[in-house]
């Protein structure tokens, strides 16, 4: 049985989406270069690619803000009568 999945490797590093911040622009321009050195980057790769600088983002961010705000849980008591608040 004959592969019919073929993608085309890219020669040029696109632009990443523009509405990137810049943890996801490094991650992005680091990650691309490092599989065009290797030979390893196709145009197939490119959607799963902006997910995971995304992701990389927002985790970062997510972690910065946490780090300096804390972390608030809402808690209700088994009977539903009270809510608690806890901040970590």
């Amino acid at each position: 049985m004959k592969d019919t999945l073929s993608s085309s490797p890219i020669q040029d590093i696109p632009d990443p989406p523009d509405h990137f911040g810049e943890i996801a622009r490094a991650e992005w321009f680091s990650l691309l270069k490092e599989l065009k050195e290797t030979k390893k980057l196709e145009v197939v790769d490119l959607p799963q690619l902006r997910v995971y600088c995304w992701n990389i983002q927002l985790i970062t961010e997510c972690h910065e803000r946490l780090s300096k705000e804390g972390y608030i849980q809402r808690l209700k008591s088994i009977e539903h009568k009270e809510t608690f608040l806890i901040h970590l």
